[in-house]
C-alpha cells in the first residue's frame, strides 16, 4: 500500500497534465471580449423550435387521427366515401 502522502503513477501524471496545460476550457474564458461572448452566445443558443408543417390531403382522402390504449395519438389517411372535390382538408 503507497504512503498516504504519495500518489500512483497515473495520478501523478495526471497532475504533471494539469500543471503544464492547466484546468479544461468549458465555457467563456476568463475576461472574455464582447466578440467572444456574442460568439460564445451565438454557439450555444438553443435551437428555435422546428416550424409547423401544414399538412395537405389530397382531394377523396381524409385524415382520420385516434389514440389507441396506451393513449398514443395516430394519425392515418383513410379515403372519403363519397369523395366531393374541394373537400379534402377536413
Amino acid at each position: 500500500m503507497p504512503d498516504v502522502g504519495t500518489h500512483t503513477r497515473w495520478q501523478s501524471f495526471l497532475r504533471d497534465v494539469f500543471k503544464l496545460l492547466g484546468p479544461a476550457q468549458t465555457g467563456l474564458p476568463p475576461y472574455a471580449t464582447p466578440e467572444e461572448r456574442e460568439a460564445w452566445q451565438r454557439a450555444n443558443a438553443p435551437l428555435p423550435p422546428p416550424r409547423p408543417s401544414e399538412k395537405l390531403v389530397p382531394p377523396g382522402y381524409r385524415i382520420r387521427q385516434y389514440t389507441d390504449g396506451s393513449g398514443v395519438v395516430h394519425r392515418s389517411i383513410v379515403r372519403d366515401a363519397d369523395p366531393t372535390p374541394g373537400d379534402g382538408d377536413r
